[in-house]
Order: C-alpha cells, then sequence, then structure tokens
C-alpha cells in the first residue's frame, strides 16, 4: 500500500485514534519558533513517510526563493509533525497547518527572516478528524474549516486563533461509507466556493455511486449541495469560458477497473458558466482515453490532463487489488480539450509514479507532483509556460502544498 492517497487517509487512524482518546492535543504545543528562512518566497508542505512505522507521515515545512529549479532538503525545514496540510491566502507571510493526531490547526508566520508559531487551536471536542478537511478563507482573519467526517464547518476567528462557531454540514455526508472531500482543489466562482465530495472505503476498495458539488460562500456562511450525476468526483478545475468540470481520481478507476460492482465508471461532469446544475448526463472518462481514468491537471484555460492507467504493460487480473494499481508507475498521461472533451489525445512523456494527483497553481503557472513509488523525493514539474512539461524543484518526501508567502 505505497501509495500517497492511502496515507493521506488511513496510515496514522490507530495513532490519531489513540491521540484523540488520551487527550494529547493538550500537552505540549509543539512550538517551534526562531527558523530562519531569509526571504523566502515560498512555502512547501511535504511529508516523510516511515514504511517501518505503520508508514506513518510526518508534516514539514522547507522554504525556498525559487520553485523553478534546484532542490531543497529538511536542514533548516520546520518540523509540524503528524499527517497534516498547509493552508493559507497567498502574499499574507502567514500559513496554517493542521495535526490530524492532536486535532490542531497551528498559525506561523514569517517575520524578519523567521518562522515563528503565533497561535493554536484545539477542535478535539468538536470531533474534528483533520483527515479530508478543506480551510477556505473570507480575509485574512476568518477562516472555515470544512470537515465532512464529522458533519460540520467550523468558523474560525484567525486572529485570536478562536472557534467562533460551527455550522451543522451532515447533509453533505454519505451514510453508506466515510465521505471524503475535494482536497486543496476548489473553484472560486464569485463570493462562493465550489467543492466536491465523495465516499470511500478504503480498506473494502468501494466507491459509492454519490457524489455531491458543494456550494459554500463565506461570507454569509450560506450552504447549498447538488447531488453530480455520477459518483467519484473528487477533482475540479474551471475553463476560460467560466465552466467548471469535475472528475473522478485514479483510486475510483482502479476500482471500478476491478469490478464495475465496486464503484461507478469514471466521469467528468461539467458545470455550465452560471448554472448551479451541472449537466444530466456525464462525459464517460474509460470510452474517450481507452482505459481507467481520473484526474485533473490544469494545462491552460481550456486543457486538462488526466491519468490512464497502461494496462497493456500493467494488465489488471484477478488478483489486482485497487491499492496496488494507485500506487503503481504506471499511468500515462492524456490531454483533453474541454471544449471538445469527448476525445483525448496522448502526451508524450514517461509513466507517472502514482495514481494521486496532486497539482499546484503559483504565479499564473501549474505544477504537478511527480514523486518516486517509495515516496522518498518529488520533483514538481512545470505543465504550462515556455518548455512545458518541464523539471522544476526537487523536494524530499512528497508534496502536498505549495504556497506563496509574499
Amino acid at each position: 500500500m505505497r501509495y500517497l492517497q492511502w496515507l493521506k487517509r488511513t496510515a496514522v487512524a490507530t495513532l490519531g485514534v489513540l491521540a484523540f482518546g488520551l487527550g494529547l492535543g493538550c500537552e505540549d504545543d509543539g512550538d517551534e519558533t526562531g527558523i530562519e528562512v531569509g526571504d523566502a518566497e515560498f512555502a512547501i508542505g511535504l511529508w516523510t513517510v516511515d514504511e517501518t512505522n505503520n508508514f506513518q507521515a510526518n508534516l514539514f515545512v522547507v522554504f525556498t526563493d525559487d520553485i523553478d529549479s534546484g532542490s531543497v532538503d529538511l536542514s533548516n525545514a520546520l518540523e509540524v509533525g503528524g499527517a497534516g496540510f498547509i493552508h493559507g491566502l497567498a502574499g499574507t507571510g502567514e500559513f496554517y497547518a493542521t495535526i490530524r493526531e492532536r486535532s490542531e490547526i497551528r498559525k506561523y508566520r514569517v517575520e524578519d527572516g523567521v518562522v515563528r508559531q503565533v497561535g493554536r487551536v484545539l477542535l478535539t471536542d468538536l470531533g474534528v478528524q483533520l483527515e479530508s478537511e478543506a480551510m477556505v478563507f473570507d480575509g485574512p482573519d476568518r477562516g472555515y474549516l470544512i470537515d465532512p467526517l464529522s458533519a460540520q464547518i467550523v468558523e474560525l476567528d484567525l486572529e485570536s486563533m478562536t472557534i467562533a462557531d460551527t455550522i451543522d454540514a451532515s447533509d453533505l455526508r454519505d451514510p453508506t461509507q466515510p465521505t471524503f472531500i475535494t482536497i486543496n482543489e476548489e473553484v472560486r466562482r464569485g463570493d462562493e466556493v465550489i467543492l466536491a465530495t465523495y465516499a470511500t472505503d478504503l480498506r473494502q476498495e468501494t466507491v459509492s455511486e454519490l457524489s455531491q458539488i458543494i456550494f459554500f460562500n463565506p461570507s454569509t456562511e450560506a450552504l447549498e449541495r447538488k447531488t453530480a450525476p455520477c459518483g467519484g468526483l473528487a477533482h475540479v478545475t474551471s475553463a476560460d469560458n467560466g465552466d467548471i468540470f469535475f472528475a473522478s481520481d485514479p483510486w475510483g478507476a482502479g476500482v471500478h477497473g476491478i469490478s464495475s460492482a465496486q464503484g461507478p465508471a469514471p466521469c467528468l461532469v461539467r458545470l455550465p458558466a452560471g448554472s448551479r446544475d451541472p449537466d444530466p448526463t456525464p462525459i464517460a472518462l474509460n470510452d474517450v482515453t481507452g482505459g481507467p481514468t481520473g484526474g485533473i491537471i490544469r494545462v491552460d484555460g481550456s486543457s486538462i490532463f488526466v491519468r490512464v492507467l497502461d494496462t497493456e504493460n500493467f494488465p489488471i487480473t484477478d488478483e489486482t487489488t485497487a491499492n496496488q494499481l494507485f500506487g503503481l508507475r504506471g499511468w500515462r498521461t492524456f490531454e483533453i480539450d474541454l471544449s471538445q472533451p469527448e476525445t483525448a489525445s496522448p502526451v508524450s512523456r514517461a509513466n507517472l509514479a502514482t495514481g494521486g494527483v496532486t497539482y499546484f497553481e503559483v504565479d499564473g503557472e501549474v505544477y504537478e507532483g511527480d514523486s518516486t513509488e517509495d515516496f522518498g523525493s518529488t520533483t514538481l514539474l512545470r505543465v504550462t509556460g515556455p518548455g512545458a512539461p518541464a523539471s522544476a524543484i526537487q523536494t524530499p518526501g512528497a508534496v502536498r502544498d505549495v504556497l506563496k508567502l509574499r
């Protein structure tokens, strides 16, 4: 089970339950201060994975002036610990780290070339699990943590790092299996944040037929959901004309590839510009590409990359598991023009190490993560701009987030 999605959701499940039960979130605050980062322009959140210790993941934050070349190591990294993520508004010099095992959010600030922890908030009493959260902002001092596993949205006063309110979000859950939301992929349309939810049982390797499209306005706290015309939606992007597209992920593609009874066929769903209702008929991605397909990596305003399992070299057999498929370095890249999404063309590049899809939009360019199979290192690939795709910065571990600090 050497793939990031599994780690993201389950690697520390036992440790997380133990920490929750013992109330470890109330002990030492883990304050790390005085790390000198100079005029670093970017913070990169990454995981290192300990395969000898139940695949435990630890969150580090590294700092750099340049993400287009060179490399970074952990010699001057901020070690947050646990399987968390970093969130933040670009250009503020601040970021927030979530820590699943402690049900905690920490606030960090870079001032005068030094990064310091300046606050934290514990979510233990709310039952928040920080396993599949999204965090959206209504300005620098107000944020909302969306947690479908505990079925609530937590309003945070980010200045005082206190819980301001909670919003019931129980209608976002799928009663049949654990519910997850799009991680670090959201589309802003006007004042609203638009995301997708889907449900999967990782141990049973099943995916629900239900997906939901979520509209959340952080200014008014209005929350609305629409049932999507197909299940397994986990990625979202927007086109230049304002259309929004959702796609299944490679995990669900693998599940369906093994058995159609275990999960729905991979699909692409369009939400037309200005509409709150998705097209009723989705596009069958497997029919478009000829193989198990999932993911979205935005290339430009009218094109996306998707991942397609190379079944010619990695055939599905009676003994194949979805975990194995997800972790293979056997996923090809195809390009789909969103103005003509019924066709796709293969991209001439090497197979990627994992079906997990991570990409980051920074300063108008898009960077895709390419991790080694053991997640020992990651090379960011710039997939837009001159000469793309082109290798960019190399990091230890598996990159989860890239945030522009200034």
